[in-house]
């Protein structure tokens, strides 16, 4: 998701977005020794995009900015839904989250998820779940799904050897599949301990009823404006590290509810 040089023209022709990354970076800076700003603003640290612990903050940063600068062009959203680490950007746009207590979510998230550098692997497969069942089988619980993204388009998460293996047989039988080119096995049950930890450090999270409708990519519905913000506790953050990306399901929910993009 994240490249070399994002958000960096934006940051210096506009000043709302740029204003809105500092406020962020003002924010994050009570937790993290590095300026999220300045790396934006140099758009060359190539090491910092290789680290999921200054990526997060970075993809959440830019996430609010590009909402704030459509809403300053009169652009709301009915509804909103995030892809992993985008459901932070979401829950803050929802109303859901403080600024200031989004910023600490990723700083937290990232940190954590980080721990897990070196020890997996992710692999996106154009084949349905019941389709790959057999093979997740045949790995006796090394690899999962990690992702929905479509009826056709999955993320498988695990060991690295099995999911070499997975690409190997998928090759063989001319399957589309593509290594997501980490060394991280998100949304599988490598991540229960970061999600335990996160949800520990995350214990007394402020939180606020929606303000607008968000398809939670947790759980796959909508949740909609006035439901509490309890529904996106501690506890529902460390379920977004730990389990599947339900976002086929996220997205045809919102169709079903009429909304179009």
């Amino acid at each position: 998701a994240q490249w070399l040089g994002m958000g960096r023209r934006l940051i210096e022709r506009d000043h709302g977005f740029a204003e809105t990354i500092e406020r962020c970076s003002a924010a994050l800076g009570a937790h993290a020794r590095w300026s999220l700003v300045d790396v934006l603003r140099r758009g060359e640290d190539a090491a910092a995009l290789q680290r999921t612990d200054m990526v997060q903050p970075l993809l959440v940063a830019l996430q609010i900015g590009l909402v704030a600068t459509w809403q300053r062009l009169g652009v709301e959203p009915d509804v909103v839904l995030g892809h992993s680490v985008g459901e932070i950007a979401a829950a803050h746009t929802a109303g859901v989250l403080s600024l200031e207590s989004a910023m600490r979510l990723a700083f937290h998230r990232g940190r954590l998820m980080h721990e897990a550098t070196g020890q997996g692997a992710m692999l996106a497969v154009g084949l349905r779940e019941a389709e790959v069942a057999p093979l997740l089988a045949a790995h006796e619980g090394a690899v999962s799904v990690g992702a929905v993204n479509g009826p056709r388009s999955l993320v498988l998460s695990g060991a690295p050897a099995a999911i070499d293996a997975i690409a190997g047989e998928l090759g063989r039988r001319g399957v589309f599949c593509r290594s997501l080119g980490v060394s991280y096995a998100f949304h599988s049950p490598q991540m229960a301990p970061y999600a335990a930890e996160l949800t520990r450090v995350l214990d007394h999270l402020s939180v606020n009823p929606l303000a607008r409708a968000m398809a939670s990519t947790v759980t796959g519905s909508i949740a909609a404006a006035g439901t509490p913000g309890e529904r996106f506790d501690a506890g529902y953050w460390g379920r977004n590290v730990r389990e599947p990306v339900r976002f086929a399901d996220a997205v045809a929910g919102c169709v079903a509810a009429g909304h179009r993009a």
